[in-house]
């Protein structure tokens, strides 16, 4: 369901390149470029007019200062959207959609120059070369010793119509090209109200990916609603300046990640259901585990240090008192990130405690690693959705929670990201995770 660009009329400007837009005889036009703006409405949806730039050319037309005339159109809110290539310049002055293509440089020679050139070093000793597009450029390469340097798009497009005709690609792929829909800056806003929609259109919703990004999709289905996806300011999602704070104050209308659920957090926001539960564990090198299958194993084993991360304070009076009196009386036992006690973990005689979740996706990418549970369960860990307190949202994300667990989706998605490539038959891991 899509709302911010539903029953709205607009504006695209394109720009006569093939085989993005190919021009008949007739005057009538299709190509690349007209066909995707037509499929983009069928699924936000829109209304949408399409006219060619002035001079019916993509290119920089009064100096090397000024931006493009397609890019003008837009700056100039002649036209509400555009397809065309991202350069950063132009982002002072318009939006870009997520790219729906990428490309890179190539070069376009006859057949019978190539010999054995394979490489960009070779044309420049052996051939002219020039940037440039356009069917007279192609032209010139059919006729004479001549290379056209462009993007990969455009030269193999000409290629395949023409069986005389080869491409030598940049093997490094130097400065890729992304292809992405411009769209025109709202001022008051500083961004565009239909980039939301066109970047799901396109196919990525911002450029997220992973479990939290699946669950909240399938949770729109259920419910459904339309969403915008932003990191929380400072990276920190578990502190109150990060997602906790965004909510507080109200700039955001709910959070997912790795958010646990605590007491001290309910006095500021609101939590969904839980989607996962876990408990406590320590992550561990298989070499130092010997024959420690418990909490209280590691407290008796004087060889191995046991730690957590620093910033993680909530989790301090869940852990084992014994266990927790070894770590603050031992200053090197705290470590500053998740990465830095998994990398201690891999190196040395260390056991990192953490949410059973997080140090079973870290053993299920290294082979080297295992995990201890704490048998008792001492601290149960509930995964859920933070939102607004008093939010209206609270009774939809709940039951559409519970949806997901019962038909098995919440279980799918787990296994999706949980990957356990090492696992063996004497594995201590069989349902930390419980859903």
């Amino acid at each position: 369901m899509w709302t911010t660009v539903h029953s709205i009329h607009l504006k695209c400007v394109v720009t006569f390149r093939p085989p993005f837009v190919i021009k008949f005889e007739d005057n009538g036009y299709e190509g690349f470029a007209l066909d995707l703006i037509h499929a983009l409405s069928r699924v936000v949806p829109f209304n949408y007019t399409v006219y060619l730039t002035p001079n019916e050319r993509y290119d920089r037309i009064d100096d090397d200062n000024d931006h493009p005339a397609i890019v003008r159109e837009l700056s100039s809110k002649r036209a509400d959207i555009a397809i065309l290539v991202k350069h950063q310049w132009d982002g002072q002055f318009i939006d870009f959609s997520e790219p729906y293509m990428t490309a890179h440089l190539s070069a376009l020679i006859h057949k019978r120059y190539i010999a054995n050139m394979t490489s960009f070093a070779d044309i420049l000793d052996n051939v002219r070369y020039s940037p440039g597009w356009g069917q007279l450029s192609v032209e010139k390469v059919l006729n004479t010793n001549y290379a056209l340097i462009e993007d990969s798009v455009f030269n193999e497009y000409a290629m395949d119509r023409n069986c005389e005709l080869t491409v030598i690609d940049h093997k490094q792929e130097y400065n890729p090209i992304e292809y992405v829909i411009g769209l025109q800056r709202d001022c008051r806003l500083t961004r565009s109200p239909y980039k939301a929609d066109i970047d799901r259109a396109t196919g990525s919703s911002n450029q997220f990916e992973g479990y939290a990004i699946d669950l909240l999709n399938e949770l729109s289905r259920v419910v459904p609603f339309n969403y915008t996806l932003y990191p929380d300011p400072d990276g920190n999602s578990g502190r109150s300046s990060g997602m906790i704070q965004e909510l507080f104050m109200r700039r955001a209308d709910f959070a997912i990640a790795d958010l646990m659920k605590t007491r001290t957090r309910e006095r500021y926001i609101d939590f969904s259901e839980p989607f996962m539960r876990g408990h406590l564990t320590a992550l561990i090198h298989r070499r130092n585990v010997r024959n420690m299958t418990t909490f209280s194993d590691l407290v008796n084993n004087t060889d191995v240090t046991c730690g957590l991360e620093e910033s993680l304070g909530f989790i301090r009076t869940a852990i084992d008192p014994i266990i927790w009196s070894m770590v603050q009386h031992n200053g090197s036992a705290l470590v500053n990130s998740e990465q830095e006690g998994v990398d201690r973990a891999l190196s040395s005689s260390y056991a990192f405690i953490q949410a059973s979740a997080a140090n079973e996706y870290q053993m299920g990418s290294n082979c080297h690693l295992t995990v201890i549970h704490h048998k008792q369960e001492y601290y149960p860990i509930e995964y859920a959705i933070g939102l607004q307190k008093g939010s209206p949202y609270k009774m939809d994300i709940d039951r559409a929670i519970r949806q997901l667990r019962n038909d098995g989706t919440v279980d799918r998605l787990k296994r999706k990201y949980w990957r356990t490539k090492c696992l063996k038959d004497s594995d201590v891991v069989s349902v930390a995770v419980k859903l």
